[in-house]
């Protein structure tokens, strides 16, 4: 079963725009998500080609489009490939360089001074910018089907409960049957995407990101 690469390539990185990190750290004191571990074990997988890299690029910044609510988002040459582990200086210094003084700070970029809402826009766009200019590279294939379990687990073990005491409702979440079938669609089952985030304060929103990381820590989800 051959599922898709985007969710290595968007939502690791993804999340290192909130206050859950490329590499996966959460708030100081978060105890229950560090230790938090899937029923199964992640094995190896296979070296993914040139073209499927670009494909699991493409598919990222379509997924990065859609959560950061870009509408027509410009077609951005590829200035290099990246480490995970330079994602956060790069997209410091490229945010600095798109307007937004930038710093990689606890593992997670921030901008300095915060952004105002009428600067949400054009900082989104500069995310997005930078994101393609500087994809993270993968050497794996399509995540292996436990991979995939490990996340379902989180999504429901972890991230709903945790989401829940901060006064958001979700849906009952697809079995795990349906939701392993539907991962190469084009907008697979993610909990936060149950929720209406027009609605939501932002300030509130902030605090569930910051509070319930999209992933779990990576040794959770990557091979050993």
């Amino acid at each position: 079963m051959k599922l898709s690469t985007v969710l290595f390539t968007a939502l690791v990185v993804l999340a290192g725009c909130t206050a859950s990190p490329g590499s996966n750290t959460a708030p100081a004191g978060n105890s229950a998500w560090e230790t938090w571990r899937p029923s199964v074990i992640i094995p190896s997988s296979n070296e993914l080609s040139e073209a499927e890299k670009l494909t699991g690029r493409a598919e990222a910044l379509a997924l990065f489009a859609e959560l950061y609510e870009i509408e027509n988002p410009p077609d951005v040459p590829i200035i290099r490939w990246i480490k995970r582990d330079e994602w956060g200086p790069v997209t410091a210094d490229c945010l600095t360089g798109q307007g937004f003084p930038s710093e990689y700070v606890d593992g997670g970029v921030q901008t300095k001074g915060g952004i105002a809402d009428s600067q949400q826009q054009a900082s989104n766009l500069a995310s997005y910018i930078c994101e393609a200019q500087y994809p993270v590279e993968s050497h794996l294939s399509g995540p292996p089907v436990e991979t995939y379990v490990a996340l379902y687990e989180y999504y429901v073990d972890f991230y709903i409960p945790c989401a829940e005491p901060l006064g958001h409702q979700f849906p009952p979440p697809p079995t795990l049957e349906v939701f392993l079938a539907t991962q190469n669609n084009k907008y697979p089952w993610q909990p936060w995407r149950d929720l209406d985030k027009a609605a939501i304060p932002k300030a509130d929103w902030e605090l569930l990101e910051a509070t319930c990381p999209y992933l779990p820590p990576d040794d959770a989800i990557l091979p050993s």
